[in-house]
């Protein structure tokens, strides 16, 4: 199993400043939502699949102000008549990695910003979709949307490379020097154990 260096697992503060002001950047120039993604990422804490799946009605589901995470994007694996491994097929699975998964987030305002123009960008493309990322036909944008753009962020700013797990990392470490109690670090992460 590979070592990793702590600064190799989490974006350092400037590097998610910078990250963010690309996703931001791109989003004005390629008008697609998963740049939003990413930014709703470092603001949540999500695991990949988590955001592929987030629907509309997860928003104020269950405690206002809050958003439900209770599913998930899985890889269903699939072979031909010969045996043969098949591209995998991206679906939604009502559930999430672990028990402890399903939990509710708090929206800060900033959140609720990049909600808000995710909203008005299905309005202008009308689209009509249950879920929150999706494509300019309306179709559901996969996990691997997000970590192709996170990579393309990280050699434009000419940083290491990381993956969308790290920012799920960088939010956990945050939480954690901010002298949050374990236990709500735990919960907020979704972990299954301290």
């Amino acid at each position: 199993m590979p070592v990793y260096k702590d600064e190799e697992r989490v974006f350092l503060a400037p590097e998610a400043n910078a990250v963010q002001a690309e996703a931001f950047k791109d989003f004005q120039e390629s008008d697609s939502l998963a740049p939003l993604g990413i930014n709703l990422c470092f603001l949540l804490g999500l695991r990949v699949g988590e955001l592929a799946a987030i629907k509309w009605s997860d928003i104020d589901k269950i405690k206002k102000n809050h958003i439900h995470i209770c599913r998930m994007e899985s890889k269903l694996e699939r072979t031909n008549a010969k045996g043969e491994y098949l591209p995998a097929e991206r679906i939604v699975v009502n559930h999430t990695k672990t028990a402890m998964g399903t939990r509710d987030i708090y929206l800060v305002s900033q959140t609720r910003r990049i909600l808000k123009m995710i909203k008005e960008w299905h309005t202008h493309h009308h689209i009509d979709s249950e879920f929150i990322f999706v494509n300019e036909n309306g179709d559901r944008l996969h996990s691997c949307s997000f970590d192709k753009r996170i990579v393309k962020y990280c050699h434009r700013l000419n940083i290491p490379v990381r993956r969308m797990h790290s920012i799920r990392r960088t939010y956990i470490s945050k939480l954690y020097r901010g002298d949050i109690e374990l236990s709500t670090i735990q919960e907020a992460g979704g972990h299954a154990d301290i």
